[in-house]
C-alpha cells in the first residue's frame, strides 16, 4: 500500500493525456517513407480526425460489429505512441486480474479474455471519429474529478496523499512507517552516512515519483551528480 500510494500521485495524471501530439517516435504506418531524422513530421493530434483507420483497421469497423484489427488486435504495436514514450508507463496491461480484482471491476470495465487491456478502460472506437471538443475516451466520462475513474477499481482509501517527508511526530519520535516509504529499512538518524542507507530502489526514480511533472521542469532531471567546478562555484 505504501508504495501504491506514491506511484498513484504521478500515474494517474499520465492516464488523462488525450492524444500523441508532437512526439518524436518511431513512424506510425501513415508515416512509412517520410524522411527520417530531424526533418520527419512528427505526429500531430493522431486521434479524433477520423483520418488514420486503416492504420489499425484492415477495414472500417462499425460499433457492434467485427474489428478488423491488424497486428492479431496487439496493443503493444497498435498503441506504440503510448507504450515506447518517456513516463509512458500508465497501468499493466494484458493481465489477468486475480479473483479478488475481478469482484471489484464493474461490469462497464470490460475484459478481454479474461484480461484487462487498453479496451477495460478506453472506448477507443472514441477516438477513432473526427471529434472538435470532448477528446476523452475513458468509459463513463467524463468524471468530476479524474481519479474518479481510478477509484471504480482501486480503493480510495489505500491511496490517500501522505507526504514522506512528515517524518517527526508531535513527541519529537521519528514516524518509522514514514521512513519506508523510500528505505528498506530505517536509517539510524544518528549514525548512517549515505553510504549505509538501504533504498527500496533507484533514487532518482523515489525522486520521481512524486516529484515528476510534466514539461521542462527541473523535478524531471536527474539532479543526482557531482557538480561541475564551476557549479560549485554559485552553490
Amino acid at each position: 500500500m505504501v508504495k501504491e500510494i506514491i506511484i498513484l500521485s504521478a500515474a494517474i495524471p499520465i492516464l488523462f493525456l488525450g492524444s500523441c501530439t508532437f512526439i518524436d517516435l518511431p513512424p506510425h504506418p501513415h508515416e512509412q517513407g517520410l524522411a527520417a531524422g530531424p526533418t520527419a513530421r512528427k505526429v500531430e493530434e493522431y486521434h479524433y480526425t477520423g483520418k488514420y483507420c486503416q492504420d489499425c483497421h484492415t477495414q472500417t469497423p462499425v460499433p457492434g460489429g467485427a474489428k478488423y484489427l491488424k497486428s492479431d488486435g496487439d496493443f503493444n504495436v497498435l498503441c506504440k505512441c503510448h507504450l515506447k514514450g518517456p513516463g509512458s508507463y500508465i497501468h499493466p496491461v494484458d493481465i489477468v486480474p486475480s479473483d479478488e480484482k475481478k469482484t471489484k471491476i464493474p461490469a462497464e470495465l470490460p475484459l478481454q479474455n479474461n484480461k484487462l487491456t487498453c479496451l477495460t478502460c478506453h472506448d477507443i472506437y472514441r477516438q477513432c471519429r473526427e471529434r472538435r471538443v470532448d477528446k476523452i475516451s475513458l468509459r463513463g466520462a467524463p468524471f468530476p474529478k479524474k481519479t474518479d475513474f481510478c477509484y471504480k477499481c482501486h480503493d480510495e482509501k489505500n491511496y490517500i496523499r501522505l507526504d514522506p517527508h512528515t517524518q517527526v511526530k508531535p513527541t519529537g519520535d521519528l514516524m518509522i512507517e514514514t521512513c519506508l516509504y523510500c528505505h528498506t529499512e530505517k536509517p539510524d538518524e544518528n549514525r548512517a552516512r549515505y553510504e549505509d542507507i538501504k533504498l527500496i530502489g533507484n533514487l532518482e526514480v523515489l525522486c520521481q515519483r512524486c516529484h515528476m511533472i510534466r514539461g521542462n521542469h527541473s523535478g524531471n532531471f536527474n539532479h543526482m551528480v557531482k557538480p561541475s567546478v564551476k557549479l560549485l562555484a554559485v552553490m
